[in-house]
Parts: C-alpha cells; sequence; structure tokens
C-alpha cells in the first residue's frame, strides 16, 4: 500500500504541530493515565508531559537547532522557500513550526497532511488497482503503537504490500521481527495478514519498485539500510494489515507482550499486554479497553487545540 508512509508522515506532523495532542485514536481516550500500564509498576520512564512528546519536547527541537544551524537552516529553506516532495515539505514544514512557533507554516503543514488522511483513498485512474484505503492508529502508552490498515482494491491480483523502511536489517523471522539502532530497538508484529510474504530490499533493490529504479538525488543524513514489504500470500479484492509496534531501549532485555488478534465478520479485537483495541472492519470507527473502563474511537479525525504552557 503505497499509501501507508505518507499517513505516518501526516500523523506525526500532526502530532508535533499541535504541540503532542494525539489527533487520531487516542484524542477521544479522555483522562487517560500517563502510561499505560502506571510507569511506577513497568519500571520505565513515565511519559513526559513537555510537548510535543512524539519528537522529543520544544524545547529539546529549539537545543537542536541551535546546535546543528547548518542543517535546521536546510529544513528552514525547504519549508519556506523551496518546491519539495510531500515527505520532505510537510516535515520541514512541521518542525519549523515546532521550533519557532510560526502559525501560519502550521497550518500548511496541517492542511497538507489533513488532505491525506480526512477520508479513504480513491483512485479514480483504470490503470491503479487501489480503490480504496484506511488507515488507524492507536497510541497504546508508553511505547506501542498499533496500526491498522484496510485496502481494497479492483482487482484481485493487485498486490498490496504494507511497507516499513528500516535503519538497519531487522532480526527474526516475521511475524515477529526486531530493528536495533544505536540505544533504540524496535519490535515489529504483524498479526494480519496471516502466513504474510515478507521481502527485505537491501542495497540497490532498496531506490527499486516494480521493476524500475528511483536512485537518490541527495544526501539527506542517515537513510534506511533496508525496506520491509509485508504482504497477503493469497489475492483478495479487500485485505487487511494489522500491526503491533513497540519502542525499548536496546539496552533492555525485555521481551515485549505477545499480541493476539481475534477476527469476526464486522471486528478485528487485539490484545496488546492487556489493553484491548477494537477495530471495525468494514467502517471507521472501535474502541479500546484498560483499566476496566471502554473508550470509543473517532470515526474520522480529530483536532484538538490546546492550551500552550510556559515551558513549551
Amino acid at each position: 500500500m503505497k499509501h501507508g508512509s505518507l499517513y505516518w508522515l501526516a500523523y506525526v506532523l500532526l502530532a508535533t504541530v499541535f504541540g503532542g495532542q494525539h489527533p487520531v485514536s487516542s484524542a477521544e481516550l479522555g483522562d487517560a493515565p500517563s502510561t499505560i500500564p502506571p510507569a511506577a509498576a513497568t519500571g520505565r520512564h513515565a511519559v513526559p508531559r513537555q510537548h510535543p512528546r512524539l519528537l522529543g519536547s520544544r524545547e529539546r527541537l529549539k537545543r537542536l537547532a541551535r546546535e546543528r544551524p547548518e542543517a535546521y537552516q536546510r529544513v528552514v529553506r525547504v519549508a519556506r522557500e523551496q518546491d519539495a516532495d510531500e515527505h520532505a515539505k510537510m516535515v520541514s514544514l512541521a518542525l519549523v513550526t515546532a521550533v519557532e512557533g510560526d502559525e501560519a507554516l502550521g497550518k500548511r503543514a496541517v492542511d497538507m497532511a489533513m488532505k491525506m488522511v480526512n477520508g479513504p483513498i480513491k483512485r479514480g485512474h483504470v490503470p491503479f488497482g487501489s480503490d480504496l484505503a484506511r488507515c488507524a492508529i492507536v497510541y497504546v502508552r508508553p511505547d506501542t503503537f498499533i496500526l491498522f490498515d484496510r485496502v481494497i482494491s479492483r482487482r484481485p491480483e493487485f498486490k498490496k504490500s504494507w511497507l516499513l523502511q528500516a535503519i538497519s536489517r531487522p532480526e527474526g523471522t516475521a511475524p515477529n521481527l526486531v530493528i536495533t539502532n544505536g540505544k533504540g530497538r524496535l519490535f515489529v508484529q504483524t498479526l494480519l495478514p496471516r502466513d504474510p510474504e515478507v521481502r527485505f530490499a537491501e542495497g540497490p533493490e532498496l531506490y527499486a519498485y516494480d521493476g524500475k529504479t528511483y536512485p537518490t538525488g541527495r544526501d539527506t543524513g542517515a537513510a534506511p539500510a533496508c525496506r520491509i514489504m509485508i504482504s497477503p500470500s493469497k489475492p483478495a479484492l479487500a485485505d487487511y494489515f494489522l500491526h503491533v509496534l513497540t519502542a525499548k531501549d536496546s539496552s533492555s532485555n525485555d521481551s515485549v507482550p505477545k499480541a493476539v488478534a481475534r477476527e469476526t465478520a464486522s471486528e478485528l479485537r487485539i490484545n496488546a499486554g492487556g489493553t484491548i483495541v477494537a477495530f471495525q472492519k468494514h467502517n471507521a470507527g472501535g474502541y479500546v479497553e484498560f483499566s476496566g473502563q471502554r473508550h470509543r474511537l473517532p470515526e474520522g479525525i480529530v483536532l484538538r487545540a490546546h492550551a500552550r504552557s510556559k515551558d513549551n
């Protein structure tokens, strides 16, 4: 599914522009605790309350801009002047907004993101195979993301793939992969599709797709070393992709709880470390259950303004 990375990018920049307010699924969780379960019970550090949480606090981003002025000025030029691809433009707009507080740039970033995430993707050209795609993301504090993608094609033989760009080659075997980079480690659990086809693209293949090569034209710093491609093993008109991503310190020997998915005709229900998340298969929406309470997921994109504190 080619648009998966753009969905994720849009979510990241919305979290940055809106100072860490989670605009998709977790926006409806009300006064949820800062960690699930509480940090004291797990020995993990608490989720910081400074915003934006997803990319670090605003002060940290400002400090990085001061420490690496040349790199930051490249970001500013892309945000304010240059024509760039959607990835580079949206990320640059969001980061400059977070560092400089430029609300006009923030609005441009949100407008770009909302075109991608507010509603299903419709393919209007006959040669394209994908007709409808939906994406849902739930953040389970402090370290887990649950991603659900539904793709309906016009032809069952149209091959759909869920992509993840990895900074290093994963360890393990599907459906459980582990990506380590420096002090961080990402655990990737594939719950759907069942018995997936998994392929790694490395080296020259990293910049090739569908028999064509797309070499990079510039050096933007650290780049992925491997592209993970996960596809259903059998053709179908409708395919579901369900993944659980958990971030840990690489120095920790802790494993992550095995996520379990139960599927009915209308619902996918996931148990991830005691937190229950359910997605509707044919419509947007669902719910989250933890600590004995159920919270409904919004049936669309929810953006909430919040008062900025003095330390942001």
